[in-house]
């Protein structure tokens, strides 16, 4: 954001704001000039100094901000930094099930560079299984190089549990919980594409492991790109992610991209 720009946005407003009875405070002009966004920069500083009518001191009665948006709300899009950074936001869905059955559970789980378990797991046919999520914004970044759009670093956790709470043989024990951190670095675009509004891509480094000890040891790494458009109140976001190779003899699931696959997409 052209430092300039900004000077000249601030003076234009506090003069005008000198011949209204409602003056606008120096947070909310500070607000306001912190909006990636040019358009809704502008809006904002409209809300503030609103046009003449028959009650010229009527104060602004909206918060500056970018328009609501699915995407915008997950991911602060047009929020200064300031009222955005360390926020707690949602990232993947949070979820709780109270019970669902699996017509074949796996109870002798393998991997081709582990040797196999001697005697079948006790599970449980039916279990519950819940899952949180959450990220949070560590930093803003202004591009004025190459026309790149705003930027912000952010990271993430998601925390997967499959619970034998049906399972009194084994103490009702968590079967498995998954642990998945990630950092991402997001883009935000806001550009119109095929009829759909661009506001998100992302790049992100990704771990997913279980924490169990060998032969039942699972992790992987990934680098991910993430695409987010939205229409109305509908948004689709696709993320194809390439994995980072280990070892044969020290990757504990070397096959995993067989029933993992090489992306995904979620629709909200």
């Amino acid at each position: 954001m052209p430092v300039a720009r900004n000077f000249a946005a601030l003076l234009i407003v506090s003069a005008a704001g000198l011949a209204l009875a409602q003056q606008p405070t120096a947070d909310q002009l500070d607000r306001c000039a912190r909006i990636a966004n040019p358009d809704a920069r502008l809006a904002c500083f409209d809300r503030l100094v609103p046009e003449p009518t028959g009650n010229p001191t009527a104060p602004a009665t909206r918060e500056p901000e970018d328009e609501p948006s699915l995407l915008g709300e997950r991911w602060g899009i047009g929020i200064s930094d300031r009222d955005s950074r360390f926020d707690l936001r949602p990232h993947k869905a949070s979820y709780l099930l109270i019970g669902r059955r699996s017509d074949a559970p796996n109870t002798l789980p393998a991997s081709p560079t582990k040797e196999p378990l001697t005697e079948p797991l006790d599970i449980d046919p039916t279990e519950a299984k819940f899952q949180f999520s959450f990220k949070v914004k560590l930093a803003d970044f202004e591009n004025n190089i190459a026309n790149l759009p705003p930027a912000a670093l952010w990271v993430g956790y998601t925390q997967q549990s499959q619970w034998q709470v049906y399972n009194p043989h084994v103490s009702r024990l968590f079967r498995e919980t998954n642990y998945e951190p990630e950092v991402m670095l997001a883009f935000f675009p806001d550009r119109q594409v095929l009829g759909w509004r661009w506001r998100l891509a992302a790049l992100g480094l990704n771990h997913q492991s279980n924490g169990r000890s060998d032969p039942l040891s699972r992790s992987w790494n990934r680098v991910y790109l993430l695409l987010g458009v939205e229409q109305d109140n509908f948004a689709l976001l696709l993320r194809p992610w390439l994995r980072i190779k280990e070892s044969y003899a020290k990757d504990d699931n070397p096959d995993i991209t067989h029933f993992l696959g090489y992306g995904d997409v979620t629709a909200v």
